[in-house]
């Protein structure tokens, strides 16, 4: 984008323009010679050339801060388009969290809600093992009882499957518990992506809305050059007018003075003509 220095050079022609087009209006066009009048509008046109230049010159900055003026409105947008992306993928992230969250607590209910079964069936079988130790339920204190041998069979191996049952559940319990650790590990270290994901998301979005103020001041400042050189642009047509105007004025005087010394020199060359028809008729008549 161009400087400021071209403007106060624009500023400088005006105040020149101004000037010579007082100079070169002072005076009655009528009581200028020719000559004079001549070296007016030669000196008209020079100017008019310059300040046509310089025109030129301030349209193609205009031009450029247009185009500049373009490109950042162009950054401006992409950035507000990637920012409303980044906010759609936080707010989405968000949701993914609050899924999140809401799996491990209800992992962690169904965590210890297991822990509280195994409790019980470790309970349930730590009692039954210290009535069987208690009542002396065992192989060899049934067969000294004197009870019948099939009904001590019977109780035995019912007894066993008890116990073997309620072990299983226990280490059932256990392997659940195992798993829903496992699953409770998975999620938390889900929850930790989620995590560094919005954050990044949050730094992107930091650094895009820093570039969006640099944008929006970049504009600015175009905005307001553009202002300015258009201004110029148009305090150096409207000199241009006036000084076409005034070349204009110029050329008619110079017209008119040929005309009036056209005119003058018939009228010198038809009192001239009358003069000597007169002393022409003067020599005859004597």
């Amino acid at each position: 984008m161009s400087g400021s220095g071209p403007l106060l050079s624009l500023r400088l022609l005006g105040s020149a323009t101004l000037a010579c087009l007082v100079l070169l209006a002072s005076g009655p066009a009528g009581a200028q010679s020719i000559s004079s009048l001549t070296k007016q509008q030669q000196n008209a046109e020079q100017l008019r050339r310059d300040l046509q230049e310089k025109i030129a010159q301030v349209q193609k900055r205009i031009d450029e801060s247009e185009s500049d003026r373009k490109d950042v409105t162009e950054s401006l947008r992409q950035s507000e388009t990637e920012i409303s992306r980044l906010n759609a993928r936080l707010d989405d992230l968000d949701s993914q969290r609050d899924k999140t969250e809401r799996e491990l607590d209800d992992l962690r209910q169904e965590q210890a809600a297991q822990q509280g079964l195994m409790e019980q069936r470790r309970q349930e079988l730590a009692e039954q093992l210290k009535s069987q130790y208690t009542h002396g339920v065992s192989p060899w204190a049934a067969l000294l009882s004197g009870d019948d041998a099939q009904k001590i069979g019977r109780d035995l191996t019912y007894l066993s499957y008890v116990t073997k049952a309620r072990t299983q559940a226990v280490e059932a319990l256990n392997t659940e518990i195992a798993r829903l650790d496992a699953v409770k590990k998975k999620v938390a270290d889900h929850r930790k992506t989620l995590q560094k994901l919005a954050d990044d998301a949050e730094k992107s979005k930091a650094d895009l809305e820093q570039e969006k103020q640099k944008h929006a001041a970049v504009l600015a400042r175009v905005e307001e050059d553009l202002k300015a050189r258009r201004s110029q642009a148009g305090k150096l047509a409207r000199d241009d007018k006036r000084l076409n105007a005034l070349i204009d004025d110029i050329q008619g005087s110079i017209v008119k003075q040929r005309e009036a010394i056209r005119r003058a020199a018939i009228e010198r060359e038809a009192r001239e003509a009358a003069r000597r028809k007169a002393l022409q008729q003067a020599r005859e008549q004597a």
